[in-house]
């Protein structure tokens, strides 16, 4: 069986879902955990195939390769990568984040530094509490993955981090992208991915509906995250913009060299 390292977040679903039930015939034995152990695994020999961080990549570019046909990327806004802050601020100054350095974190500074000349004092939560008290002491927080997308439609004064890279650069962004050992060899099952892909995509309104069984968001909000919001079929483009995003990396010294970009 071939390893495969997948995530608990809605927006791999599509991708996995197949490979998580009964009646289609695969050739994977899918581990979920996080996409920082999924890293560590793949680069432990541990896993064979992984969903991983692009920001993992890039700080193991060397040691992995790309499977250029999937990843998850949105084209404008995401839902998954939120700065709420409070009404009337003229400025912000004090920002509380609950997961620090993380794809997300690093965007935002990038984004509030580069294209609003904000310099940020960024402070960690030690309790994730509601966005509602959190702004009782910070000017802002933000939020990211399942707490950005529970919290949109209770506030409404809100940054999409993800957006306004967009909106100032005209880039696509990366969420997860899908690699393999750089020596691994992947002919053999890189045709499953792409037909479990398929199959995800054909049961979208399922995938919503069993994943707001855990949680307060409504699952047409999570249909709407999937059909509307999040693509899952790359392009030269989006790996060309995956590129630029690098640079930016690069030039902030969130990385120490610029990736080089294998795909198989």
């Amino acid at each position: 069986m071939i390893r495969l390292g997948t995530t608990y977040h809605i927006i791999s679903a599509p991708l996995h879902y197949a490979l998580l039930n009964p009646g289609f015939v695969h050739p994977f034995q899918p581990v979920r955990q996080s996409l920082e152990d999924n890293c560590r695994d793949l680069l432990q020999g541990k896993l064979d195939v992984a969903l991983i961080s692009p920001l993992d990549f890039a700080r193991h570019s060397s040691d992995l390769k790309l499977i250029g046909d999937i990843a998850v990327y949105t084209t404008e806004r995401s839902r998954y990568a939120l700065l709420f802050f409070r009404e009337n601020l003229p400025s912000i100054h004090r920002v509380a984040v609950w997961r620090e350095n993380t794809l997300y974190h690093l965007l935002a500074r990038i984004v509030l530094n580069e294209f609003y000349e904000m310099g940020i004092e960024w402070e960690h939560l030690t309790t994730l509490k509601p966005v509602e008290e959190i702004l009782e002491t910070y000017e802002a927080c933000l939020l990211e993955e399942e707490a950005a997308v529970s919290n949109y439609l209770k506030m409404d004064n809100y940054l999409d981090v993800v957006e306004e890279w967009h909106d100032k650069t005209g880039r696509h962004f990366v969420h997860q992208v899908m690699a393999v050992p750089r020596d691994g060899q992947t002919a053999d099952f890189i045709e499953s991915l792409l037909q479990a892909r398929e199959v995800g995509m054909r049961h979208l309104a399922r995938i919503a509906r069993e994943h707001a069984t855990t949680g307060e968001v409504s699952w047409d909000a999570y249909f709407d995250l999937l059909n509307e919001i999040f693509s899952f079929y790359p392009t030269e483009e989006t790996w060309e913009h995956l590129r630029e995003y690098f640079e930016y990396l690069f030039y902030y010294g969130i990385i120490d060299y610029m990736p080089s970009m294998t795909f198989c």
